[in-house]
């Protein structure tokens, strides 16, 4: 994850107990801002923001600009994985704002892996849904061969001016099997 220079992070927002939802986990969500369409579930690729804080509104993480991609099922923001994503992720709609309560044990528990957050804090999270992505069926016919035998389909070409070989860029990509099955997010 590369977080950029980007957006600000949102102001923190103490939770609303009425509107409040709990899981079996212990996690709590609510909806800030309710998105449009189907609930995100697997394989959705999902596209989000993320800011977290103690539950005191202490900041100690916001991607700003940058943005997480992964499946819905196993989308992670560091190797030690955020358990709760997968149960949380699927209350949420594309273009909505959420708010979650974790548990530590929903979370890193012990593992110190941000630098502004002790062992066993609960946290709060706000996941800005941007988008999903869906599989898009290979069309041969739009296909080129590159010389190494990798096939290419642009699915929607770019704007702006095309990188040069010392240019920085960040991608986001999504890699499916020809039967629709995704490898790598």
């Amino acid at each position: 994850l590369e977080v950029m220079k980007g957006l600000p992070p949102p102001e923190f927002r103490p939770g609303d107990p009425a509107k409040e939802k709990s899981t079996e986990s212990g996690l709590k969500w609510e909806a800030l801002e309710e998105g449009t369409g189907n609930r995100l579930q697997g394989p959705d690729v999902v596209e989000l923001r993320c800011t977290i804080w103690t539950l005191d509104g202490k900041l100690v993480f916001a991607s700003g600009g940058g943005r997480i991609a992964g499946e819905v099922g196993i989308v992670r923001l560091t190797p030690n994985g955020e358990r709760f994503l997968p149960e949380g992720l699927v209350h949420m709609k594309p273009g909505g704002k959420y708010r979650l309560e974790v548990p530590p044990g929903a979370c890193w528990g012990e593992t110190k892996v941000l630098p502004r957050l002790e062992p066993n804090t609960p946290t709060v999270w706000q996941i800005d849904v941007l988008r999903t992505l869906r599989f898009v069926p290979f069309d041969p016919a739009k296909t080129r061969k590159t010389e190494s035998g990798l096939e290419v389909e642009v699915v929607e070409e770019g704007t702006g001016r095309s990188p040069g070989p010392t240019s920085r860029i960040v991608a986001y990509y999504t890699g499916w099997l020809e039967d629709g099955t995704e490898f790598w997010s």
